[in-house]
Parts: structure tokens; sequence; C-alpha cells
């Protein structure tokens, strides 16, 4: 129990990480002016950063599965109070880019 907390609470910096990441595009912009990449370059970069993308967007589907299927687990463990108090803390659940509360 003790690690399917720490996951879910990993999991939640990774995406306030994401959430402060440089679009694609911007990305590929910037790569671009600053390493004065050739044409060439910048398509190549830009097939790199696409498919970085998809795998991303693939492994935050896959963590938005785990949580679900962790809280469903935690549920089945507590009692009606304890439960209502968890629900509370799912809705005050911090959105992408917001900084956690502490328990």
């Amino acid at each position: 129990m003790k690690y399917a907390l720490a996951f879910l609470m990993i999991g939640l910096f990774s995406l306030s990480a994401l959430a402060r990441m440089p679009g694609p595009d911007n990305m590929l912009a910037h790569l671009t002016s600053t390493l004065n990449l050739t044409a060439g370059q910048a398509e190549q970069v830009e097939t790199i950063i696409t498919g970085k993308q998809e795998k991303m967007q693939k492994l935050m589907q896959q963590m938005a599965a785990l949580r679900a299927e962790t809280d469903t687990a935690i549920k089945a463990v507590l009692n009606e109070e304890q439960l209502k108090k968890f629900e509370t803390l799912q809705r005050n659940r911090p959105q992408r880019g917001q900084r956690p509360q502490e328990f």
C-alpha cells in the first residue's frame, strides 16, 4: 500500500513536470535556432520529437489507468468514513501543473 501511494505521488509530480515542458513546435523552433540546424536536421529532430510525444501520451494513459486501478483497490479497504475522506482528497487532487497538497 505504501508503494502504491508513493507511485501515485511520483506520477503526480511527473505530470506537473510534463505540464511545464515546451510543446513540440516550440521545442523544434528553439533547437533549430539555437543549434542552427539545417533543414534536413530539423526534419530528423521533428520526427524524434513527434515520436517522443506519442510515447509520452501512451505513458500518460497507462498512468491514468494505474491511478484508477490504485484508487479502486484503496477504496476496497476503507471503511465508510475513510472512503468519504478519500473521495474528498480525490476531488481536491491537484490538476496538471499544480503542486500536490500536503496530507
